[in-house]
C-alpha cells in the first residue's frame, strides 16, 4: 500500500503577473526584463540534486537578480503575511496544491517537483512558490530545469524543448511510480504543456500504479480529476519502424536518418550523442517499457494481469505474496498449450483461457462488491491458477502408469481424460515449474502446499468426476485397471495449503471446484473461435487434413489386410475387430462405460498398424464431429452477465443472444463444407439452432444443473440463472 505522494507541478508566471496587474504601483521594474532564459544550452544541470534548499535558492536568486526576488517577495509578505490560502488566489499552481491538500492531505514524506520553463520569470515563480510550500508543508521540494524549454517563440521550443521536458517528466515518474502515488498538476505554464502532461500520465497509468491528474480552471475553485482515458501508444507507427530503430541504435555514426526513417514522430524518440543515436528518456518509455511489453505479451497475458480482482490476493506481510506468485504464473501460463494434440477442437488454449479470466472477473467483481470477503485470498489464488492448469493435459500424448510405463493415447483419450493428464503433468513437471514459479522453498513445498490443491480442482473440473461423498459414483479410469477416483470431499482432509488443512483455514475447495465448473461451461461464444476468416482457414485445413488422413487410412487398411491374410486369427478379420471397437468407443464416450483396452490388448494394440488405424479414424472423427461445436460457439454472442440479490441470495444472470453475423457466416461455411466434405450431416448443422434454448439447457447449463454443484454453490448463497434473449430458461 502506497502512503506517500509524488506531486508534479508545471510552473508558469501567473503569480507575479497577477501581482503586477493588481499592485502595479508597488513594482518599480518592467516584467519583460525577466522574459529571458536563465540557463544556456551548454550548461550542465543535474536535476537529481536540485532539491530546494538555501544553497539552491541563493544560487537561483543571484542568477535571476536578487532585486527582482526581494521586490516580489516583499509585496507578498507585506500584503498577505505568508498566508498560502490568500496567495493561492494569485497563483494557479498554489491554488491547485492547496485544494489537493484539502482533498488528500499533503504529509511529511511526500515529494513535490516543480517544472518551470527556462525563463527568469518562471523560475522566479518557482522560488516564491517553493517558499510558501516549505512554509506550510514539511516536505521535500525539487525544481526541475528544462534548458531548451524557453520562451514559446524560441525556435527550439517545440522541436527540442518539449522532448526534453517530457524526458525530464518521464524520469521523475519512472523513479517514483513503484513507491509513491503520482499526482500530475498541469495547471501552470504554457497551455501547450497540458496535453503532453496528461498524455504522459495516461501512458504511465496502470491498474497497479494509477496516475492522478488534477486541474483547476482559472475562474474556479473546484479541483478536477481529469479522466484517464484508455489511450495507448501508436503501435501502427512503431511496429513498422521498430527494426529500423534497432538498426540505427546499433550502428555508429549512422548516416542520414531522414533517408531511413520518414516519420518525425519516431525521430522524436531519438537523441544524438557524440554522433551516435540513442533513445531519449521518452523513447525508452515508449519503446522499451510500453511497446516491447505489448509486443511480447499475448492477449491472455494482458487480460490475466489486469483483472480488477487481483487486489483481493493481497494478504498480511508475514505470509507469502500470492499476488507475486500469481504474476510468476502469468509469465509462463500462455505457453502451456504449445503442442496441443487436439488442434481440431474448439479452442482450449489462449482464446478459451482469456475468456475464462474475463468471465471470472465479471462474476467476482459483482460478488466482491456485495461481500468484500466472498473469497479468501487463498481461495481466489486457487481459482485463478486453476484456469491456467485445467486444460494443459491437451498437450500430452501418453499416460504414465504406476509402473512408469508410457501408454500411448488415442485422440479421444486425450480429450476424455485431459483432466487426469493435467494433474499428472503437474506432478511430472515439478522441476521445470519450480524453476519458473518459485512458489515456496522447493519443488516439494510448492507441490504439497499449492499445486496439489490446484491440481485437484483441475482433476475434478469435469462433470463426470464425483464431488460429494455418498453422492456421485466414483470415476473408473480404465488406463489404471479401472482404478476409481473417489469423491473430492473424501480427499480434502489430505490436502494442505501452506502447511495447514483446508478446513482449518476456511478454504472451501468443493465450492471453488463447483464455481470453476460453471465458469468453464460459460465460454460458449463466438470469441472462442476467432474471426470468421480464421474459422474459414481452419475448416480448409480440416478439409485438407481429412483428405490426407483418409488416404493414409486406406494404406493402413491395405497393410492390415495383407498382414491378416498370412495370420491365422480365429478366422476373424482384424479390420472388423478394430472397426467394432471404434464404434463401441463412439457410442460410449458420454459415460465412458466401455473399456476398450482389454479388447485392444487382445488385438496387439501396441502393434503400429492397429494403433495407427484407430488414431487416424479418430482424427477424422474429431475434425468432422467438431464442426457442430464450432457452429454452436459461432451462434452465440458473449454472454451478458448481470447480478441481483434475491432473498439474501446472490444471483448471477447469464443471458445469451444470437450473434448478429451468424446467418451470413453460416451460409459461407456451409457452402465451404458442402463443396469439400462428404458424409457431413448438413441438415443437422442447419437445424441445430432452431432451438437455441435447448442448447443452453442441455449443454451450457449442464454443469450448473449437476445436483452436487448446485448444492455447494447454494451453501454460499450463490445461484446462476440462464436466459436467452432476456427470457428465463
Amino acid at each position: 500500500m502506497k502512503n506517500n505522494k509524488c506531486i508534479i507541478v508545471s510552473i508558469g508566471t501567473s503569480l507575479i503577473e497577477n501581482i503586477a496587474k493588481i499592485y502595479r504601483e508597488n513594482i518599480n521594474f518592467n516584467l519583460n526584463e525577466l522574459d529571458v532564459h536563465l540557463f544556456n544550452d551548454d550548461e550542465n544541470i543535474d536535476n537529481e540534486k536540485n532539491i530546494y534548499n538555501d544553497e539552491l535558492k541563493e544560487n537561483l536568486k543571484k542568477r535571476i537578480g536578487e532585486g527582482y526576488y526581494n521586490k516580489i517577495n516583499g509585496i507578498l509578505q507585506r500584503l498577505f503575511n505568508n498566508s498560502i490560502e490568500k496567495i493561492s488566489e494569485l497563483s494557479a499552481e498554489l491554488k491547485t496544491i492547496f485544494k489537493l491538500n484539502e482533498k488528500e492531505k499533503i504529509n511529511e514524506g511526500d515529494l513535490i517537483y516543480l517544472f518551470p520553463t527556462n525563463t527568469k520569470k518562471s523560475i522566479l515563480c518557482s522560488l516564491l512558490i517553493a517558499d510558501f510550500i516549505k512554509e506550510n508543508f514539511n516536505i521535500n521540494i525539487f525544481i526541475v530545469i528544462t534548458k531548451l524549454l524557453k520562451q514559446a517563440n524560441d525556435r527550439n521550443f517545440a522541436e527540442k524543448g518539449l522532448p526534453e521536458f517530457l524526458s525530464n517528466l518521464t524520469n521523475i515518474i519512472k523513479k517514483h511510480i513503484d513507491e509513491y502515488k503520482i499526482y500530475i498538476l498541469p495547471t501552470g505554464g504554457y497551455k501547450a504543456l497540458i496535453p503532453y502532461m496528461v498524455l504522459l500520465g495516461i501512458l504511465f497509468n496502470k491498474p497497479e500504479n494509477p496516475i492522478h491528474i488534477n486541474y483547476i480552471y482559472e475562474e474556479s475553485d473546484v479541483l478536477l480529476d481529469l479522466p484517464i482515458l484508455p489511450i495507448g501508444i501508436n503501435i501502427y507507427e512503431i511496429k513498422p519502424n521498430y527494426q529500423k530503430i534497432r538498426t540505427i541504435l546499433s550502428i555508429k555514426n549512422f548516416p542520414n536518418i531522414d533517408d531511413f526513417i520518414k516519420s518525425n514522430t519516431i525521430k522524436n524518440l531519438l537523441n544524438v550523442k557524440n554522433g551516435n543515436y540513442e533513445l531519449n528518456t521518452f523513447g525508452e518509455l515508449i519503446i522499451n517499457d510500453l511497446y516491447l511489453e505489448l509486443e511480447h505479451k499475448s492477449k491472455l497475458d494482458i487480460q490475466a494481469s489486469n483483472i480488477f480482482i487481483l487486489e483481493k490476493l493481497k494478504r498480511d506481510n508475514d505470509k507469502p505474496d500470492l499476488l507475486k506468485y500469481y504474476k510468476n504464473l502469468i509469465e509462463i501460463g500462455s505457453k502451456f498449450w504449445i503442442g496441443d494434440k487436439l488442434p481440431e477442437m474448439v479452442d482450449h488454449a489462449l482464446y478459451h483461457h482469456n475468456n475464462l479470466f474475463e468471465i471470472t472477473d465479471i462474476i467476482l467483481t459483482y460478488l466482491f462488491s456485495k461481500n468484500n470477503d466472498f473469497l479468501k485470498p487463498e481461495e481466489l489464488f486457487i481459482l485463478l491458477s486453476s484456469i491456467y492448469f485445467h486444460d494443459w493435459g491437451h498437450v500430452i500424448s501418453y499416460y504414465i502408469d504406476k509402473n512408469n510405463n508410457k501408454i500411448p493415447l488415442l485422440p479421444y483419450e486425450i480429450r476424455d481424460f485431459h483432466h487426469i493428464l493435467s494433474y499428472q503433468r503437474i506432478k511430472n513437471n515439478l522441476d521445470e515449474l519450480y524453476n519458473d514459479l518459485k512458489w515456496g522453498n522447493d519443488k516439494d513445498d510448492m507441490f504439497n502446499n499449492y499445486l496439489n490443491i490446484i491440481g485437484h480442482v483441475c482433476l475434478y473440473h469435469r462433470n463426470n468426476m464425483p464431488l460429494k461423498s455418498n453422492g456421485d459414483k466414483n470415476f473408473k479410469f480404465y488406463l489404471e485397471n479401472n482404478n476409481e477416483y473417489k469423491p473430492l470431499e473424501d480427499k480434502i482432509n489430505c490436502l494442505k495449503f501452506e502447511g495447514k488443512k483446508l478446513n482449518d483455514i476456511g478454504i472451501d475447495l468443493l465450492f471453488i471446484t463447483s464455481l470453476f465448473r460453471v465458469i468453464d461451461s460459460l465460454d460458449t461464444q463466438y470469441l472462442r473461435i476467432g474471426s470468421e476468416e480464421e474459422l474459414k482457414f481452419k475448416f480448409l485445413t480440416f478439409i485438407s487434413d481429412i483428405e490426407s488422413e483418409e488416404s493414409r487410412l486406406e494404406r493402413i487398411m491395405k497393410d492390415i489386410y495383407e498382414l491378416n491374410k498370412k495370420d491365422e486369427y480365429n478366422d476373424k478379420c482384424l479390420l472388423n475387430e478394430l472397426n467394432n471397437i471404434y464404434n463401441k468407443i463412439i457410442n460410449s464416450r458420454k459415460d465412458n462405460s466401455y473399456n476398450p483396452r482389454s479388447d485392444l490388448d487382445r488385438l496387439n494394440f501396441n502393434n503400429y498398424l492397429s494403433f495407427s488405424f484407430l488414431e487416424n479414424k479418430f482424427k477424422i472423427y474429431f475434425k468432422t464431429e467438431q464442426l457442430k461445436h464450432f457452429f454452436k460457439h459461432l451462434y452465440f454472442e458473449s454472454p451478458r452477465i448481470t447480478y441481483q440479490v434475491n432473498n439474501s441470495c446472490h444471483e448471477i444472470i447469464i443471458d445469451y443472444y444470437k450473434n448478429k453475423n451468424f446467418d451470413a457466416y453460416k451460409k459461407d461455411l456451409i457452402d465451404l463444407i458442402s463443396k469439400n466434405l462428404k458424409g457431413v450431416n448438413l441438415l443437422e448443422l442447419e437445424q441445430m439452432f432452431n432451438e437455441p434454448k435447448k442448447i443452453i439447457r442441455n449443454e451450457i447449463s449442464k454443469d450448473y444443473e449437476n445436483d452436487e454443484v448446485k448444492k455447494f454453490l447454494k451453501g454460499k448463497k450463490l445461484r446462476f440463472i440462464y436466459k436467452y434473449n432476456g427470457e428465463k430458461i
